[in-house]
């Protein structure tokens, strides 16, 4: 990151503007971004603490990414039960451990990732429960090559444990994917991973009066039509795979300088990455649980 940073700021025509957040996005291309410059250094910084931008592009390229769902079960709302990609960010970006002994529970591939991040950073991963039917891929492969155990077509239908998880229940799920079927198995653990797949992060696009688009297959709503100079790419338009981030990014920051007037003096040159195709997610919007959803009954948890 910082060696591309640095080859960036080498251009002069290259403005760089680290810790800032596009607040709004309006007719002909008109944005205003919050930087926050010393505002993080707190009192006593010299200079302008925070700083409003407002800029009128000839082109916008939006790549925000994406946010992880959780899935939503019995007792989700126990001291331990993280997003998947929480937990791997506290262990690759941090080297902080969840904590020692995990269940992974996903319905999509990115989560196998995180199982193997987090085995390889210390943690015991008593297995990855993933509600589809079958694991395959070059996602479940490489959980298949460090020895993870993997149980399919299995869902949590309960944490143990109060102030802190202290183990879970699972059931194995019917063909539908979405009803419980057969005994309730536990599984010693003091946290729970948890990924119920991605959705863009569409804000801007739609602010901007773009219209979305719900992509079946992928269970999200992805950008459609643009009314203003603007593309979109990476996980924001749908591409969660790194090679599709890369590969749009690369083509969207292209178009975008040309259409501005300027022209690319090369194609970016890129690590190799393997293209790989995802296994198609499964979406289970609430897991069945032993106990039917409503007041006074199983507490399921969004947080908002």
């Amino acid at each position: 990151m910082e060696k591309i940073r640095a080859d960036l700021a080498a251009f002069p025509e290259i403005r760089l503007l680290p810790r800032t957040t596009v607040a709004g996005y309006y007719d002909h291309n008109y944005l205003t971004l919050a930087e926050r410059k010393f505002y993080h250094l707190g009192r006593g910084a010299d200079g302008v603490r925070q700083r409003l931008w407002k800029v009128r592009a000839k082109r916008v390229v939006l790549a925000t990414g994406a946010h992880e769902w959780p899935l939503v079960f019995a007792d989700n709302d126990r001291p331990g039960i993280m997003l998947a990609g929480a937990t791997r960010t506290y262990a690759n970006r941090y080297g902080v451990l969840p904590r020692r002994c995990g269940v992974v529970f996903t319905n999509n591939d990115s989560a196998y990732d995180v199982a193997i991040d987090l085995a390889k950073a210390g943690c015991r991963i008593e297995a990855i429960l993933d509600v589809r039917v079958q694991a395959m891929g070059p996602a479940a492969e490489r959980a298949f090559a460090v020895g993870l155990r993997v149980i399919c077509g299995a869902a949590i239908v309960g944490v143990n444990g109060t102030k802190r998880v202290k183990g879970v229940e699972i059931v194995r799920l019917a063909a539908d994917g979405e009803t419980a079927s057969g005994p309730v198995e536990r599984l010693s653990c003091d946290f729970v991973a948890a990924s119920g797949g991605w959705t863009p992060a569409v804000h801007l696009m739609s602010q901007s009066g773009g219209k979305l688009l719900y992509d079946d297959e992928k269970a999200c709503f992805v950008p459609d039509r643009s009314v203003q100079a603007e593309s979109s790419a990476g996980a924001w338009n749908g591409a969660f795979s790194l090679l599709g981030a890369l590969s749009e990014g690369a083509a969207a920051g292209r178009a975008a300088a040309e259409a501005a007037g300027l022209t690319p003096a090369k194609r970016a040159a890129f690590p190799k990455v393997e293209a790989e195709e995802p296994q198609p997610i499964h979406p289970l919007w609430i897991v069945p649980g032993k106990k039917p959803v409503g007041f006074g009954k199983a507490k399921n948890f969004v947080n908002v």
